[in-house]
């Protein structure tokens, strides 16, 4: 054993990853059950919409993340912040969606 060797336990990012892919099943998902209630209004793009497409993307880009740090062990407290934030913006978008819907 190396004294170099880090620290790096990848259970907080495999953890993170698997919320991130149940953050984007659930969006694609709510996504598709709100297009069939509603009438199609494809000239119209809403503001909810919108906030689903960020919310996507967040969990999309934190699941990258999550794979990328656990790959590559980044040992680092940036590399905590950014998950949590990619978090933190897909988690309070799918909140806010399941409270007003």
């Amino acid at each position: 054993m190396s004294s170099s060797q880090s620290n790096f336990s990848p259970d907080f990012f495999n953890t993170a990853g698997a919320v991130f892919a149940v953050f984007i099943f659930a969006k694609f998902v709510s996504h598709r059950s709100r297009r069939a209630r509603k009438p199609d209004k494809s000239s119209n793009w809403d503001g909810p919409g919108i906030f689903h497409a960020v919310c996507v993307i967040a969990a999309s880009i934190g699941l990258v993340l999550a794979m990328l740090i656990t790959e590559l062990q980044w040992d680092s407290l940036w590399a905590d912040i950014l998950v949590w934030i990619a978090l933190a913006i897909a988690g309070v978008i799918l909140l806010w969606d399941v409270i007003v819907e």
